[in-house]
C-alpha cells in the first residue's frame, strides 16, 4: 500500500457543535529538508522529573512555597530546589484532608488521629487535646483565623482556638 499524505499540519476541521474535533496537546513540524513526510505532528515535551517522594500519594498542600505531601505513612517537604524530607509518621492509608494558617500544616486522617506540623520549629505532633480527640474529625479547612473540622458523621462542626 503506498504511503498517503495527510493534510493535517496546516490545518484541521473544527465543527461548531460541543462535540468539535480539535488538535489539541499536537505540535505540527514542517521540515525544512528534505524528508520521508512533508508535514508531522509531534507530541508536547510533557512534564519533566521534579522530585521522587516514596509511597502512594494520599494528599497535598502548598504552604509558604513549599509543597508538603503525606506518602505512604510518612509527611514529607518538596523544597523549590526539589529536594524531599521526610518529616514523620502519619497514620492509615487512605486520604487525608490538609489545611495551613502559614505557619501549621493540619493533617486529618478520617476517623482516625489528627496531627499538626509546624513549619518554623519543624515539629509534627499528634494533637491529643481531650475536646478534639472525643469528636473524631474527617475533615479540615482554614477560615478567618481558625482551622474548621467536621465530626466523622458530618453531623458537628468544631473549630481550632484563634
Amino acid at each position: 500500500m503506498p504511503r498517503q499524505q495527510l493534510e493535517i499540519a496546516t490545518g484541521f476541521y473544527t465543527s461548531d457543535s460541543l462535540c468539535a474535533q480539535r488538535c489539541i496537546n499536537w505540535i505540527p513540524v514542517i521540515p525544512q529538508a528534505e524528508a520521508l513526510n512533508q508535514r508531522a505532528l509531534f507530541n508536547a515535551p510533557g512534564l519533566t522529573l521534579f522530585s521522587t517522594v516514596t509511597g502512594v500519594n494520599r494528599g497535598g498542600q502548598e504552604m509558604k512555597e513549599v509543597a508538603y505531601f503525606v506518602n505512604g505513612t510518612s509527611l514529607f517537604s518538596v523544597s523549590s530546589a526539589g529536594v524531599s524530607t521526610n518529616l514523620g509518621a502519619i497514620e492509615g492509608t487512605g486520604r487525608v484532608s490538609l489545611a495551613n494558617n502559614g505557619q501549621y500544616l493540619v493533617i486529618v486522617v478520617p476517623n482516625g488521629k489528627s496531627y499538626a506540623y509546624d513549619n518554623v520549629s519543624s515539629a509534627l505532633a499528634e494533637i491529643t487535646d481531650v475536646d478534639f480527640t472525643a469528636r473524631k474529625a474527617s475533615a479540615v479547612i482554614y477560615k478567618d483565623g481558625y482551622f474548621v473540622f467536621s465530626s466523622a458523621d458530618g453531623s458537628v462542626f468544631f473549630n481550632s482556638s484563634l
